[in-house]
């Protein structure tokens, strides 16, 4: 379920009354995906909007720019180990 600010824009938010999840348990379960819940936070958040800054990312996400750098040379380093492995 997304959320709009006053500026227009969205981000991730818990539905209302819904199950609510708390970081240990979003671990457990994100863990046989490989992802983090932050990470999981800041794929939610890309999926909704494409080619938000970095800065604009850390604000929707309610997070820290080291999470959020880390995020990124995370999935960086991810689709390069992919291309080397992939690559004929």
């Amino acid at each position: 379920m997304t959320a709009n600010h006053d500026d227009g824009t969205r981000h991730c938010q818990r539905p209302a009354g819904g199950p609510h999840v708390d970081h240990r348990q979003s671990q457990s379960l994100l863990s046989g995906y490989n992802v983090t819940a932050d990470q999981y936070v800041l794929l939610a958040l890309l999926n909704i909007e494409d080619g938000i800054t970095q800065q604009e990312l850390t604000r929707r996400a309610s997070s820290d720019p080291n999470t959020v750098r880390s995020f990124h040379a995370a999935v960086v380093q991810r689709l390069f180990d992919f291309w080397i492995t992939n690559k004929r």
